[in-house]
């Protein structure tokens, strides 16, 4: 918990990330990449690392992969089909899931940093369809239904 970058991670990413959002395109980047990686990948692989170490020893099935594409999303947007041809995300997410399967279908942690928002949350994203149709027949349940919908007040 003493660890420096748990204190300035947010503030030096949302510093990088101001930047980038007014200097979006590729050859700023390219100018400052030892800078988003010193002060923004760095940093977060090693939040990754740690707060990964922290949530599985609670949750051993915790999944926390400290690489791009892993457990931190990629700075790159896909353009492809995009009328907003900025090539940058302007924000760095970190996301801690549980167990075997695809990352954005299973239970997970999430945290998010942009210019003036942080965002923590927890959940599914999406869920699987099999999933998906039990929790529907859950809620249109009267009686689950109603427990479901006190447990969520």
């Amino acid at each position: 918990m003493g660890n420096p970058t748990r204190k300035t991670f947010v503030r030096t990413a949302e510093s990088f990330l101001k930047k980038l959002k007014a200097n979006n395109d590729k050859d700023w980047f390219e100018n400052h990449r030892d800078e988003f990686n010193n002060s923004v990948l760095a940093p977060a692989q090693e939040l990754v690392f740690e707060i990964g170490m922290e949530l599985q020893s609670i949750r051993p099935g915790i999944v926390a992969i400290p690489k791009i594409d892993k457990s931190i999303f990629r700075l790159h947007r896909d353009v492809r089909f995009s009328k907003d041809k900025r090539p940058y995300k302007t924000n760095i997410g970190l996301l801690f899931w549980e167990g075997p399967g695809k990352k954005m279908e299973r239970s997970s942690f999430y945290f998010h940093v942009e210019p003036g928002k942080f965002i923590l949350a927890a959940g599914l994203y999406t869920m699987e369809k099999l999933t998906l149709n039990k929790y529907r027949e859950v809620v249109s349940n009267k009686t689950s239904g109603k427990e479901l919908s006190e447990i969520l007040k």
